[in-house]
C-alpha cells in the first residue's frame, strides 16, 4: 500500500514580540512519525510527505490540495494525524 502523509501545525503566532509556533503537543515531527509507524505496522510506504504551517481556521490549504492531486495520481491513501486538520476545508475532492 502507498501513502502520502500531511503533516500540520498552526501557523506563526506572536508571543512576547516574538514569531513562534503555536503550541501543539503534535508537533510536525511527532506526525510524521505517527504517520511512518502507521505505514510500517499495516504494511505500506510513505511515497511522499507533505507539511504546512497554517492556522485551523483557514479552508485554503494549498499544500493539503497538493497531497491529495498526489494520491489521486499515485493511487495512495492520504494519512493525517489528526482528523482536525480537515475539518475546516472547504475544498473539492476533483
Amino acid at each position: 500500500m502507498k501513502y502520502i502523509s500531511y503533516c500540520r501545525i498552526s501557523r506563526l503566532k506572536q508571543r512576547n514580540g516574538e514569531k513562534v509556533h503555536a503550541m501543539d503537543d503534535h508537533s510536525l515531527y511527532v506526525q510524521k512519525e505517527d504517520a511512518v509507524r502507521y505505514a510500517e505496522t499495516h504494511g505500506g510506504v510513505i511515497v511522499a510527505e507533505y507539511q504546512e504551517v497554517e492556522t485551523g481556521k483557514m479552508d485554503k490549504r494549498p499544500v493539503l490540495v497538493q497531497a491529495l492531486d498526489h494520491c489521486k495520481a499515485d493511487n495512495a491513501v492520504l494519512l493525517v494525524a489528526r482528523l482536525i486538520d480537515l475539518a475546516a476545508m472547504n475544498t473539492s475532492c476533483r
